[in-house]
């Protein structure tokens, strides 16, 4: 019960339902009597390995991309909508699982993504620092790093292999059971202007909307470190991955990283994930601002060409081969600046919005930016 009492706590009551129209504001009214029931559903679950099939349903919600045309359905982002009441035993699953995780330590370090008490920052510290190190050597070591992109991770997922990884983990029994029906027999229909599709079966993939699926994929991406040359740094934050190795000599980490990359080529094609070779490029850090533009490589995955760029971005942030940061301060400021023109037409020293108004919409840029 004290289980179920911390999951309904951490619900959102504001969410939308999913296909059982069961809200979480309902949830968080239950009794003692309701609570008592839905744990029973929840036991009953566990121990038959079997989801309601009202749980499996999810509704699918098309959100179009700013400025994106609205008539190629490429722009748009699905929002998935699912059972209230499966993802408050996912939320009690979760818990177990992690724990478990973490305290037998079956996740490695180089993976940050949705994990409590880490977050983009580990990873983007964890390779600036390495990257100022061989900076400070002497003679100062060179970085190369290249920045991979997965194509629609979440959603190319092989649920089998999946599964067989979960199981490699040493997650077994009942656990294993209610997983493996977890992920299979799920349907979504899409809502969109008002009217509802008929349902259509999902065959690959974790569940959008899923209080699990980021776990799941979490192991799932957890088996890339056999891949990597030893002498090879990575980091990777979900799907965004960034692997860099320092040297002296280019040449050597240029033939660190395609023995790494070739590796990572055979995990990917093994999992059946896709690298985009088109939105993967490789940057050199150097301080040597003498010979820094004559400084190339010849970094290949899957047959194909990386494309050297100056201005890498990785989780968000512009990075530069000195790392002075300069453009992303440049770029901060003037997405800073464009939000605060906003608030400037709205209000001045003897006129404007009320200030309750006014310092809503300062709440709801800040949470945009």
């Amino acid at each position: 019960m004290e289980e179920l009492e911390a999951a309904i706590a951490k619900m959102n009551p504001g969410k939308a339902p999913g296909p059982d129209v069961i809200f979480g504001r309902m949830v968080q009214h239950f009794g003692n009597l309701a609570k008592k029931e839905l744990l029973e559903i929840f036991n009953l679950s566990w121990a038959t390995g079997k989801l309601p099939k009202i749980w499996k349903l999810s509704t699918v919600i098309p959100i179009l991309k700013p400025n994106k045309n609205a008539s190629e359905c490429k722009n748009y982002r699905p929002i998935s909508l699912t059972s209230t009441l499966c993802k408050l035993m996912e939320r009690v699953i979760h818990r177990r699982l992690m724990n478990w995780l973490i305290e037998n330590k079956k996740l490695h370090f180089y993976q940050t993504a949705f994990r409590t008490h880490h977050s983009t920052t580990d990873q983007l510290f964890y390779l600036n620092q390495s990257i100022i190190d061989g900076f400070q050597e002497k003679p100062h070591k060179k970085t190369l790093a290249v920045f991979l992109d997965i194509s629609a991770a979440f959603d190319r997922v092989w649920r089998q292999k999946l599964v067989h990884t979960i199981q490699g983990t040493g997650i077994n029994g009942k656990a294993l059971l209610w997983i493996n029906d977890f992920l299979r027999g799920r349907k979504f229909s899409v809502r969109f202007n008002g009217a509802l599709s008929e349902s259509r079966r999902m065959w690959a993939g974790v569940p959008q909307g899923s209080v699990l699926s980021p776990l799941f994929f979490l192991i799932f991406m957890n088996t890339i470190h056999h891949h990597i040359h030893p002498d090879t740094n990575i980091a990777c934050y979900a799907g965004d991955i960034a692997i860099w190795h320092s040297h002296n000599d280019i040449t050597e980490s240029e033939k660190a990283l395609n023995t790494t990359l070739k590796g990572i080529a055979e995990w990917a094609e093994n999992l059946k994930l896709t690298i985009n070779a088109d939105k993967t490029n490789y940057c050199i850090f150097s301080t040597d601002r003498r010979h820094r533009s004559s400084f190339n490589a010849n970094i290949k995955i899957q047959d194909s060409q990386i494309k050297k760029v100056d201005l890498p971005t990785y989780l968000g942030v512009t990075l530069d081969p000195e790392l002075r940061f300069s453009k992303h301060i440049e770029q901060t400021t003037n997405k800073a600046l464009g939000k605060l023109n906003i608030l400037r037409k709205l209000c001045g020293t003897s006129w404007g919005s009320r200030p309750q108004t006014l310092k809503a919409l300062s709440a709801l840029l800040s949470d945009r930016f």
